[in-house]
Formats: structure tokens, C-alpha cells, sequence
């Protein structure tokens, strides 16, 4: 799937960056819905490599589930810890990130949020991203929001695009 088929909208306040990211796929949502919900399958479809570990015995999920990720971009390791915060199967999966190459405020750790829509046979898949800007950051590096979302913008499209790519090839392979 290529990265022109997705839809992408991003936008920056003084608190946080955030993007819009969308596609359609010829899947069910349940199928859309579960792949992304399995934390141990992210890496084939993120942009870049990543580590995702269940922090309890549970590598299911749902609401309260954790994991231990290890992203690696711009040739460093960046930890963080993963939360589910919504799981509604089939329609909305939500988790929420903390760490990575931009620190969170306490309480306010990045934010994916996944919904599924039924369309013409297939899905829409849009990923809402919320992007809590530091607290420690000044106002000239709050200045430079809109265009540090800018610049992500090809990482965005491309996730999605993969995301997608992935969900057409399990269903071509199925009998």
C-alpha cells in the first residue's frame, strides 16, 4: 500500500502535537481491530524497529495491560512503558506511551488511538496521535511545534501505510 493512499491531518497547540492518520482497507474490523491490538505483531508494521514485551503474564490485553517497549530512531534506543487505555472490539483501541525521544508531563503520556469503521466492504482505520509537549519546554521550543508535526509527517503516513499493506497480504494469503 502506498503512503498516497493515506489521509493524514496534523496540528499543534501550546500543549501538545497531534496527527490524524487515515486508510481504508478491504478487512473486516474485527480483523483490523485485532491485529492492532497484538502488541507482539507492532514491529511488522511500524516504521521504525521496535520491542514490545507484556510486563504481566498476560500478552492478551485489554483495558490495564502493560508492556515494555524499546524503540529504536535516529540510531538510539528510546524505552517506554505502553497502557492499554481503551479496548472496545471491534471499533476503538486506545494506549497511551511514556518515554521515548520527547519526555511527557506525569500524568499526560503520548496517546494512539485506533478506531474502526465499516465502509464499502472494508474498513477505515484512523489513528489519532496526542503528543504532550515537555513541561520544561521553553516558549521558543513550543514555537517550533507545528513544524517538528510537520517534519513526522512521512513517518505517519508511512506506519499507516504499512499497517495497511499488512492487513491486505494476511487477507490475500488466507484460504
Amino acid at each position: 500500500m502506498s503512503a498516497k493512499s493515506v489521509n493524514v491531518r496534523t496540528w499543534a497547540d501550546q500543549e501538545a502535537a497531534h496527527s490524524s492518520v487515515q486508510t481504508w482497507v478491504p478487512c473486516d474490523p474485527e480483523k483490523c481491530f485485532d491485529y492492532v491490538a497484538d502488541f507482539s505483531r507492532h514491529s511488522e508494521w511500524t516504521t521504525n524497529p521496535v520491542e514490545i514485551t507484556p510486563i504481566h503474564d498476560d500478552p492478551k490485553g485489554g483495558v490495564g495491560a502493560r508492556f515494555q517497549a524499546v524503540g529504536h530512531q535516529a540510531g538510539k534506543d528510546w524505552p517506554s512503558e505502553l497502557e492499554v487505555t481503551v479496548y472496545d472490539r471491534p471499533s476503538a483501541f486506545e494506549f497511551t506511551a511514556t518515554g521515548g525521544p520527547i519526555g511527557t508531563p506525569e500524568d499526560d503520556p503520548h496517546r494512539h488511538t485506533f478506531t474502526f469503521t465499516p465502509e464499502n466492504g472494508g474498513t477505515r482505520i484512523v489513528l489519532v496521535r496526542k503528543d504532550p509537549l515537555p513541561p520544561d519546554w521553553s516558549r521558543a521550543k513550543r514555537s517550533l511545534t507545528p513544524l517538528i508535526v510537520r517534519l513526522t509527517l512521512g513517518i505517519r503516513k508511512r506506519t499507516i501505510a504499512n499497517l495497511g499493506q499488512r492487513l491486505i497480504d494476511a487477507t490475500d494469503a488466507a484460504p
